[in-house]
């Protein structure tokens, strides 16, 4: 049973056809077990075809791994860069407003705190 669409209807009754009918059959659970799949043996040459498959899957790995680490490195570098010219403005401001005078020499050559 399914419900109809809109509010205020009730449940609508479809007739099985031939087709659900078979496949809910299908379905049913079979009492035999399944087969047994043979043992894997293990890649002993290159000529393996899931040779081919297990080096692609490491290349790709590799790859990927190389890629993030070049980004975080790219990333880093860029804030530090950025970090650096706020720090050059924020002296630039400050020499502006202390008039490049004895204060600012004081505070500009003093090692960060922390």
């Amino acid at each position: 049973m399914e419900a109809a669409d809109g509010p205020g209807r009730g449940l609508v009754r479809r007739p099985q056809s031939a087709r659900t009918t078979k496949l809910a059959e299908e379905r049913t659970i079979s009492p035999e077990t399944p087969p047994v799949a043979p043992p894997v043996s293990p890649v002993t040459s290159l000529n393996d075809p899931r040779a081919l498959q297990i080096l692609s899957t490491e290349h790709w790995s590799l790859l990927s791994s190389r890629s993030l680490a070049y980004n975080e490195a790219f990333t880093r570098g860029g804030m530090f860069l950025s970090f650096l010219s706020m720090s050059f403005v924020a002296l630039a401001l400050l020499a502006q407003g202390m008039s490049f005078g004895e204060e600012f020499l004081t505070i500009s050559r003093r090692p960060p705190v922390g």
